[in-house]
């Protein structure tokens, strides 16, 4: 597989940004990618790979992921949008469309909410449901306790298997057993390349906010109705651009059933894709199926 120079700029209020790129030509459509959660740009060659000579496609590490800085605490997905945009600004991308994994997903929606007039098309890979994340305290059986939701940073950073065994993989550097866990729940169909393996592996390790954005996860909601944890902001209403919800059946991550949730929210305006023996990583397991819906549509 292809490897991308990492470029970086310096972004007002937002420190240095890293960011990867494809060959870029005056004239093309602009495609942005977004990675999730742990992990950056890095996730994202392979996407940009299928993508280039086609488009001009720009892949940003978010704040706190890969190289870029993390300047202040993040407390909701809307900040990271917020970055998003001074992003985008800064690297002169006018009207394009928007391929976002997981978490990113979110932030894309977000975006779309914040430069209605500059986004054109959404598609979410995998992506979190529209009403949030919540996590659980876990019981003796590891099983989440669906009455006593996690709440605050100081709870979430405490949740012995979802946050503070990454926490621990991530100070100890324990590659190996990273590897097994992203083996077992993400890329348990299909694993890159030993190297592009050990470099999405490096990259997860770079992150430095993962307390933070699963707090923003926990507690977002962009559609007009309440659930337990999280006032809906109503931002949906302002999002009315065609969307594409890819999502694999096997996903160990992000449930199919998400996906659903967000097909019913959106209703006509998105297009339900589903892949019946993929799991988490779209890019990985259905990169041919995804490249091409994105070009069919450019």
């Amino acid at each position: 597989m292809k490897v991308y120079q990492e470029k970086e700029i310096v972004v007002e209020s937002l420190g240095k940004i890293s960011y990867r790129q494809g060959d870029i030509q005056a004239g093309r459509p602009q495609v942005l990618l977004i990675h999730g959660n742990m992990s950056s740009s890095v996730h994202m060659e392979a996407l940009i790979e299928s993508l280039e000579g086609h488009a001009n496609v720009y892949a940003p590490d978010l704040p706190g992921f890969g190289h870029s800085d993390y300047v202040y605490e993040h407390d909701s997905i809307e900040e990271f949008a917020q970055d998003l945009a001074k992003i985008v600004a800064a690297l002169s991308l006018e009207k394009f469309d928007i391929a976002a994994w997981s978490a990113g997903g979110l932030v894309a929606l977000e975006l779309a909410y914040l430069l209605p007039n500059q986004v054109k098309q959404i598609y979410l890979l995998g992506t979190v449901g529209i009403q949030g994340y919540p996590m659980y305290q876990k019981g003796e059986d590891k099983r989440p306790i669906f009455g006593q939701p996690l709440l605050s940073k100081e709870e979430i950073a405490q949740d012995q298997y979802q946050v503070q065994s990454y926490l621990d993989i991530n100070q100890t550097k324990n590659f190996p057993l990273l590897e097994k866990i992203w083996t077992r729940t993400i890329y348990q169909n299909k694993q890159p390349d030993p190297e592009t393996y050990a470099r999405h592996l490096e990259a997860t390790m770079q992150q430095v906010n993962l307390v933070d954005l699963d707090y923003a996860l926990v507690h977002y909601n962009m559609t007009q109705e309440a659930t337990a944890i999280a006032p809906g902001s109503g931002h949906i209403s302002g999002v009315d651009h065609p969307i594409y919800i890819l999502h694999g059946k096997l996903d160990k991550i992000i449930p199919y059933d998400q996906a659903l949730l967000n097909k019913k929210f959106f209703g006509d305006q998105a297009q339900l894709i589903s892949f019946d023996q993929a799991g988490h990583s779209l890019i990985q397991d259905n990169l041919a199926d995804v490249s091409q819906l994105i070009l069919e549509n450019l």
